[in-house]
């Protein structure tokens, strides 16, 4: 009596929770012929793949829906076919901050290139040389490259982020002025940024190295009128981008009136098919000075 007791007891439970042990219940006891021919001809007439509705199926779908979420999660926990794991929020952060971290890195270490032409000049014709009265500290230019440099990173790094997205790949910029030139940097807005960048790096060397001064300030022009159509491209295709150039702008503006006053109190001029400035000048009493001081063992 007791096993037979348990055996319904067991019977009711599985007839609650399991549908298929329900419909199977269901079918021996409840089910009549009548009832099965009006299913089948409910089910022939709606055209539809799903059973008719009756107290059955209500009842078995209500313990069937739960099903495909569980054995979604089940396949997930399992990590089986198809299934993508999310990658932790460190992890991506992460991952996202690397291809930034380059592009900084490369725009700070191409901008160092120049600092040996720099410090070389400031300790031998640089200070030497009439400057204008509103030419910034020596140690001013320094950090202040430095940051344009990083700021530059970081915004080519955004534009080269958004333009690699699918909806981006051929995107419609609306300006003010629809130029060819303005289209042309458009269409290539990463490769203007780059030939803008080699030609700021370059201008140490030429200015300092060289001690080309008037050529130093002509490419200072070629800067501003180069960097101009970038940062109207960079505000029309992302807002902080155009914003971090504009701290470069202003510098640009400032080092191009600097290098034209410099110029201006140090001409260049030719005589005897060689050209002198100051600066060569002054370069070249200091390298005397120094193999004077060398010859008398000062």
């Amino acid at each position: 009596m007791y096993i037979f007791s348990m055996y319904m007891l067991w019977l009711f439970v599985v007839y609650r929770h399991c549908p298929l042990a329900g419909a199977f219940s269901s079918s021996i006891s409840g089910y009549s012929q009548q009832e099965r021919n009006n299913n089948v001809n409910s089910s022939s007439s709606s055209q539809s793949c799903h059973p008719p509705v009756t107290s059955f199926s209500r009842e078995k779908d209500r313990w069937r829906l739960p099903k495909p979420q569980t054995r979604v999660m089940k396949c997930n926990s399992r990590g089986g076919h198809g299934t993508r794991w999310p990658s932790s929020s460190s992890s991506s952060s992460l991952n996202a901050s690397l291809p930034s971290i380059a592009w900084v890195a490369t725009s700070a270490i191409g901008g160092m290139t120049g600092a040996p032409f720099v410090i070389q000049s400031t300790k031998t014709w640089y200070n030497n040389i009439p400057l204008p009265s509103f030419t910034p500290p020596n140690s001013v230019f320094a950090p202040v490259w430095t940051a344009l440099y990083t700021l530059m990173g970081i915004a080519s790094w955004r534009i080269q982020s958004i333009l690699q997205k699918p909806s981006l790949q051929q995107p419609n910029f609306v300006l003010v002025g629809n130029s060819p030139f303005i289209s042309l940097v458009q269409n290539n807005i990463i490769l203007f940024s780059l030939i803008h960048y080699a030609m700021n790096i370059s201008w140490a060397p030429i200015f300092f190295g060289l001690k080309r001064l008037r050529a130093g300030h002509i490419l200072n022009v070629l800067l501003i009128m180069t960097l101009l159509p970038i940062v109207a491209v960079y505000f029309s295709i992302d807002l902080v981008s155009g914003v971090m150039l504009l701290p470069y702008l202003a510098w640009l503006i400032l080092a191009t009136k600097l290098s034209s006053g410099v110029c201006r109190l140090n001409p260049t001029e030719v005589k005897y098919g060689c050209w002198y400035n100051n600066a060569k000048l002054q370069d070249e009493i200091w390298k005397l000075r120094k193999q004077a001081a060398k010859t008398v063992g000062l």
